[in-house]
């Protein structure tokens, strides 16, 4: 019987990546100086920010200072509509824009497989990368397998829809004054 990469085991041929983020996470992990340098000017350029050409400039500009500590060549960064992943052959980082913009997680782990990590060294690399430079982002996000994701407002986690699909607004039951006098 084979199984698909989706339901084998973690760890396992068919399934490179780790089970959770705790797996990936290692505060005693060290980094060379000038790679945190680089990650450190591009949090200070904060990536989120900006329309879709602005952030994904704000990638490629940090994907020169990341080349440049490792002694290699520096990636090119493609926007696309499909799946994030990187293309040895191209040299290319392909980051969805489609779902709110790049994630600055994933292009850390797509710049992992740039210098040649596997699936797990990916995650190891830029989840605590990402740990230490963007500490209050990092404290943030919630865990879903070896990802970490943005928490859902409290308003798209539950809300009440009227026949018509529209939200229901919930009034406030105001308390007659003459209660509170007597």
């Amino acid at each position: 019987m084979t199984r698909n990469r989706r339901n084998a085991p973690s760890g396992s041929a068919a399934n490179p990546y780790p089970r959770t983020v705790r797996e990936s996470i290692d505060d005693s992990m060290r980094f060379k100086r000038a790679t945190v340098e680089a990650v450190k000017a591009f949090a200070n350029a904060k990536p989120w920010r900006g329309n879709v050409a602005v952030r994904l400039n704000k990638m490629r500009e940090a994907a020169r200072a990341l080349a440049a500590a490792y002694g290699t060549t520096t990636p090119t960064i493609k926007a696309t509509r499909g799946a994030d992943c990187y293309s040895p052959s191209e040299r290319t980082i392909y980051l969805n824009t489609s779902d709110g913009g790049p994630s600055v997680i994933t292009f850390l782990h797509e710049f992992a497989h740039h210098l040649g990590r596997d699936e797990r060294g990916a995650c190891r690399w830029s989840l605590n990368l990402f740990k230490r430079n963007f500490p209050r982002s990092f404290a943030r996000l919630v865990p879903d397998g070896h990802t970490l994701r943005r928490r859902r407002p409290l308003i798209e986690r539950r809300v009440l829809r009227n026949a018509d699909g529209s939200p229901v607004r919930r009034r406030r039951r105001r308390r007659n004054r003459t209660e509170d006098l007597l």
